[in-house]
Order: structure tokens, then C-alpha cells, then sequence
């Protein structure tokens, strides 16, 4: 992708970094680590400033931020489930196939709503 500069070794073929491609490699480790994307990661270093980075990292805490209200609103689909499962005493197949057209019924309710 371009992100760290290397030399080749003429005798060996092998690739060789110098220090600020293993400062640079460090860098990209820990903004992968956040889960910041390679072309993102680019763009950040292609910029002058630091309108890049910032505008980068406030896309990275929209995502979470939405990730959050995905994960609790999976959350109360689990709970609710739980709920149902309770209420069932799954004596027959036929209280297992209500089980699940509840959860159908729930998971309907949850994309209709645009929250799963």
C-alpha cells in the first residue's frame, strides 16, 4: 500500500527498513488496532495537518457510537428471547416452533425499525 518506505539488499533480494519505517510500522499497528483502515491510514499520512487525523477519528466514534446502539438493541432481542424461552415449557414441538416464530416475530419488529 505504500505506507513504509524499504530498500532492497542487492546480494539477498531482502527488503531493509531504517528506523522511521519502524517508527512508521508502529504507528499503523496501533491505529489498526482502533480498526482504522488501511486507505484511512493512508490519508493520514498523506496529509499535511492534522484535519486527516481528526476527521478520521470522529468517523472511528460515529462507528462506535453506532456499533453501541446495534449492540444494545441486540441485546434487548437476547433478553426478550430469554423472556420467551422462559414462558415455554418445550413439551412438544409445537412450543419450540412458537418459540421461534416469536423470535421471528421479534427480529421483524427490530429491521422494520431499522435497529438490527
Amino acid at each position: 500500500m505504500g505506507l513504509i518506505k524499504s530498500s532492497r539488499d542487492e546480494s539477498s533480494g531482502y527488503r531493509l527498513y531504517d528506523e522511521t519505517a519502524l517508527i512508521r510500522l508502529k504507528q499503523i499497528l496501533i491505529l489498526r488496532k482502533m480498526s482504522i483502515s488501511i486507505d484511512d491510514i493512508g490519508r493520514i499520512f498523506s496529509s499535511k495537518n492534522s484535519d486527516a487525523v481528526l476527521t478520521v477519528l470522529d468517523k472511528k466514534v460515529d462507528d462506535i457510537d453506532n456499533e453501541m446502539a446495534l449492540l444494545h438493541e441486540l441485546k434487548e432481542f437476547v433478553l426478550e428471547f430469554i423472556r420467551q424461552i422462559r414462558q415455554v415449557d418445550f413439551h412438544d414441538d409445537a412450543d419450540i416452533k412458537r418459540l421461534f416464530e416469536k423470535a421471528t416475530e421479534l427480529e421483524t419488529a427490530l429491521v422494520k425499525d431499522n435497529k438490527f
